[in-house]
Order: structure tokens, then C-alpha cells, then sequence
């Protein structure tokens, strides 16, 4: 053939988990990977031959445009207590982690503690610690004023606890739009994941970057497309959906509240 074949996208698996363990909190099970299959998807990993990194090293990779051929990242969210084992079965298989924790959350039962956030950062720059929010609202859904204080006041829990610079957010529930985009790098983070269930790539934006969520019920299958780069590429622009999925919810509201004071 005389025609040059199309140069394949470099895809980035960045892995979401939340709670790993064989007894999830109630209303958790979807989210909760045994912990079983959770040592098998690392194995996976680590047979892969895929650069693990942080969430902040491709961050800075898509920058340069110098994103590795075969990059994976894995991301916790909400700071379970078993992230803490979790991370350690990672860090054994030589892979990096990025972990993100809700102020809110942090010292509540099943949660983690304060001093264990001390503990994660004694893995130095093989786990990144990263900001979920202060209450883990829909950010999207929130006045500039109230945006700001879940911003500062996470980015300041984790850097008082951690010791270290805080470069990097986690949208909670994955709900973005530009107000909070622009919010996040006002703030100063260098770098921002959403959700969107797709792999990232070389063009994908470092403030909304894009997560494939590691449920329960996610098949062996499953996980090796996701891995091997067989889903579908994130959109470099927010998808038509997720603004109308944000209208319907704000109609929702305002139904509501109608409805409650009437």
C-alpha cells in the first residue's frame, strides 16, 4: 500500500478506585473492588509493561508532548482506610499511586485518619496526594464563593498533613464545567482529573483529565481492554451529555425547592 497508515493515539488508562475490600460500607458495594481481584489488577499492571505514573507526571507529560507510549496511572478518591493497603500492594508491584482525599471525610469511621495521610507521604514521590474537596459536593452546582473555599480549604488539609505541595484535584463525583476549570487553576493546582469512563490521551486537557472508574462488578475483560488502551478516547471538550446531564440536575433543584415552599 502506498498510502501511510494513521498514527495510532497514544491511550492512558488512569485508573479510579475508590474502597478495596472484602466488606464494603453499606451503599458501597458497587464501588468496592474485593480485595482479591484488586491484587489480580495489579498483577495485571505490572505484566503490562506499562510506566506507571503520577497523576502530576502526565500532567506535565502532555505539557512537553512527551506522554510515554504506555503510561498507566491508578487514582484512589474519597480516602477510604483501605487505600492504605491498597497503595502498599501497588508501591510491592513498583507501581505509583495518586490518592485523593475529602477533608470532610478524614477521621470518620471506616475513613482514614489524619496520621495516616503522614504515613502515605512517607512513600515520597511514589504517591502523590492529591484534593477531593472539603465536602464532597458537586462543584458545578456551587456559587464562586462557596467553589473557593472547597478548592483552598482541601488543597490546605492535605498540605498541613501531608508536609508537602498539594498540585493537584479530583472533581468530586467528576462534575466540572469551565467555572470550575478556571477555579482550579486560579487556585494553583497544576492539574485536574474528572471521570468520563474513557482513556485519556496525548490531547486530552490536564484540568479535566480523563478516568475510567474500577467498580465491583468490572470483568477480567473489562479490565484488560481498559488497560491495553481497547475503550474509546476521552472527548478534548466536554461532551454535549454532561452539560444537559447539569441542566436536568439544577431543573431538578429548582422543581424542589418550588415544590417545598409553595
Amino acid at each position: 500500500m502506498s498510502a501511510a497508515r494513521a498514527t495510532t493515539p497514544v491511550a492512558v488508562p488512569i485508573l479510579l478506585y475508590h474502597s478495596v475490600s472484602d466488606a464494603p460500607r453499606p451503599g458501597f458495594d458497587r464501588w468496592t473492588v474485593p480485595r482479591a481481584r484488586f491484587r489480580e489488577q495489579v498483577a495485571a499492571i505490572a505484566e503490562s509493561g506499562r510506566t506507571a505514573l503520577t497523576v502530576s507526571d502526565l500532567a506535565a507529560a502532555l505539557r512537553r508532548r512527551s506522554v510515554p507510549e504506555r503510561a498507566v496511572v491508578v487514582t484512589f478518591d474519597d480516602g477510604f482506610l483501605d487505600t492504605l493497603d491498597a497503595v502498599e500492594c501497588l508501591l510491592d508491584a513498583g507501581i505509583s499511586a495518586t490518592v485523593y482525599l475529602t477533608g470532610g471525610y478524614l477521621d470518620q469511621p471506616g475513613m482514614l485518619q489524619r496520621s495516616d495521610v503522614a504515613t502515605l507521604a512517607e512513600a515520597g514521590s511514589a504517591v502523590e496526594i492529591g484534593a477531593h474537596s472539603l465536602t464532597h459536593r458537586r462543584l458545578d452546582e456551587l456559587p464562586p464563593a462557596e467553589i473557593a473555599h472547597e478548592l483552598v480549604g482541601s488543597r490546605a488539609v492535605v498540605e498541613d498533613l501531608a508536609q508537602r505541595d498539594c498540585n493537584t484535584f479530583a472533581y468530586p463525583h467528576g462534575s466540572h464545567d469551565r467555572r470550575t476549570v478556571l477555579a482550579v487553576r486560579a487556585t494553583g493546582y497544576s492539574s485536574a482529573t474528572a471521570v468520563k469512563n474513557a482513556l485519556s490521551h496525548a490531547g486530552d486537557d490536564p484540568f479535566a483529565l480523563a478516568r475510567v472508574t474500577i467498580e465491583a462488578g468490572a470483568t477480567t475483560a473489562f479490565f484488560d481492554r481498559t488497560l491495553n488502551g481497547r475503550l474509546r478516547l476521552a472527548r478534548s471538550a466536554e461532551a454535549w451529555r454532561t452539560r444537559g446531564y447539569r441542566w436536568t440536575r439544577r431543573l431538578a433543584r429548582r422543581t424542589t425547592r418550588r415544590a417545598t415552599t409553595s
